[in-house]
Parts: structure tokens; sequence; C-alpha cells
């Protein structure tokens, strides 16, 4: 069965959700505006669709930092839209977290990429999610904008936009034929992605045929690495996994391509991890940012390479 509403701008998208009947698919059809809501989508089969795509908004302005109820929120908790149920999908939707991150860096000073309470999530998935499917949507954040965490989720034909680890998490993910444009905080390096793979899943994120961009042409050549290796909390068990096939790349891309990370265990002892730990690949990247030099840039053939290929493509149901 298949249940339609046709949201307005000014109808509450969280009421639209929790008034709909239970049963069968439900598809939300959004006219041109802005939904200023924190949402979480609990229920299996919900689809969004934007009348005009890239004219529908949700966004919201919570941030890791923000104390709520006597704690800071955390970095999870931020995000403007929660995926909590399988089978969701999106088609023309914009997910925006509209916090301030340029003024609350420049307030700050060390290191920006372990500053912590800018992380700001516009998308997430949790312990429910699964089969989480994007086709030509917009995802707008600084740090950690797209939370792929659980499940498998397929981005065909859409755009991601940040500047630190803006593409991370312990899902599978597919991203087929998407722009990824790194924004510019002068001074500041950047990081495409920062997958925490567990180590028992043979698959992490794989970027297909996309476009690596840089937000604007004042961004320095060498400023952005493809990645690092996020170990939530110090653990062990994680063995990140990326791998980029026929993308091309500008040149704010670095070199080097892959760069380490730091974590701290609950007890307080801090640890770096390295690229060469974790299962970060390449294969037939073309542009100037392709041009990668040193050990942490490892080019697969084109067997293991198409190897891969199918093996997501599968993975997500394609």
């Amino acid at each position: 069965m298949e249940h339609w509403i046709h949201l307005k701008n000014g109808q509450s998208l969280a009421q639209a959700l929790a008034s709909a009947p239970v049963d069968g698919r439900l598809h939300i059809l959004f006219a041109p505006g802005i939904w200023r809501e924190k949402v979480r989508v609990d229920r299996a089969d919900v689809t969004f669709k934007a009348e005009r795509p890239g004219t529908s908004v949700i966004v919201f302005d919570d941030h890791n930092g923000l104390v709520r109820g006597g704690s800071p929120l955390g970095t999870g908790d931020s995000a403007t839209l929660t995926v909590a149920a399988p089978s969701f999908r999106a088609r023309g939707m914009t997910f925006t977290n509209g916090f301030d991150y340029i003024k609350a860096r420049d307030e700050m000073s060390g290191d920006p990429g372990r500053q912590h309470g800018t992380q700001a999530v516009a998308f997430r998935t949790i312990e429910g999610a699964d089969d989480t499917v994007c086709e030509s949507c917009t995802f707008i954040g600084w740090q950690d904008t797209l939370f792929c965490d659980v499940g498998s989720h397929c981005f065909s034909d859409c755009r991601i936009m940040g500047n630190i680890d803006f593409i991370f998490g312990a899902g599978i993910a597919l991203f087929d034929s998407c722009t990824i444009v790194s924004r510019f905080y002068p001074g500041g390096e950047g990081y495409v992605c920062a997958p925490s793979t567990k180590e028992r899943a043979d698959l992490g994120f794989c970027f297909l045929a996309c476009r690596l961009e840089k937000e604007t042409v004042a961004m320095p050549s060498h400023s952005v690495w493809l990645g690092r290796p996020w170990h939530p909390g110090g653990a062990v068990d994680v063995s990140c996994a990326a791998v980029f096939l026929s993308c091309e790349m500008e040149d704010h891309i670095k070199a080097e391509g892959w760069t380490s990370m730091h974590s701290r265990t609950k007890d307080g002892v801090e640890r770096t991890w390295y690229p060469q730990e974790s299962r970060f690949f390449e294969h037939g990247s073309r542009g100037p940012g392709a041009k990668g030099s040193g050990p942490d840039r490892r080019l697969v053939p084109w067997e293991q390479a198409e190897k891969l290929r199918r093996a997501y493509l599968a993975a997500v149901g394609r």
C-alpha cells in the first residue's frame, strides 16, 4: 500500500511522519521551501522527494559542543536528519547543518583536525537503518557532514560538501557519480573521508566515477587529504576501508593522498592510526589531484578494481 503526503512550506515534517498510516510505503512530496526541523525517521519504507530538485531544504544547526540537558550534545546527536529504519529513499532533497563553523573555528586555536565541538552532522544513519538510497540530493556541512554509520547506503548523482572528515562512519556506502566538494577554510587542511569500517566487514566506502572539486579557486593546491582512519574511542576492531575508482580529482588533493588520525580510549590513552594499517586503495584516478606519490597511495590493478566495483554494486543492490 502506498501513502502520499504533499508537504507545503510551513507545514511540519515531524508531524507528517508521526500522523501518517504505518502500513505500506510513505511518500512525502516536498513543495519548494525550507524546513527548519530536527527530524528522526523511525519507520521503514519512507521516501522524501522534492517537487523541484534542489528547492526543498531540511536544515538545523545543532553541533557537538552544544550543551543540552547539562552535557554536550555529541557528534551523532547533532544530526539534522537521522534515519533509524530500513529502506529510506530521498530524491532531489537538500540536507543541511547550518552551524556557524567559520565563526567557531575563528574563535579557536590549534590543529583544526583535532578540535572538538565543531562537528555538525547533516544526515546520519543509526541502528535499524539499512538499504538507504539517495539520488540527486545535496548534503551541506563543514565537519562531519554525512555520517554513514549503519547498514548499506547508495548515493547517486549527489553533491556532498564539507571540510573535515565530511563523509564518515562504519557503514557500507557506494558514492556513484557524485560531486564531492571540499569547502575552503583559510589556513586549514581538509579531509574528504574518515571511515571506521569494522574489521569483520569486507567493504566500507567506494567512490565510483566521482568528481572531487574544491569550493573556490582560492583553495590552495595540495591542501586536502583523501581521508584518514577513524577508530572511535580507540577501537581496535576497526579496519578502515575506502576506495576511489575512476575518479576525477582537482589539484586540492594532496599528493600523499592519505594521512594518520589520533584517537583516545576511555582510559585516556592516545594512539595514532596510520594509513598503511587501513584498506585504502585507488584505481583509474584522473586530473591534477591524481598525481600521487608515496607508499600510502596504493594503486590496485584493473582486476582487483573490477572485483571491488562489483562487490560494492552487489552490496547496495545495484
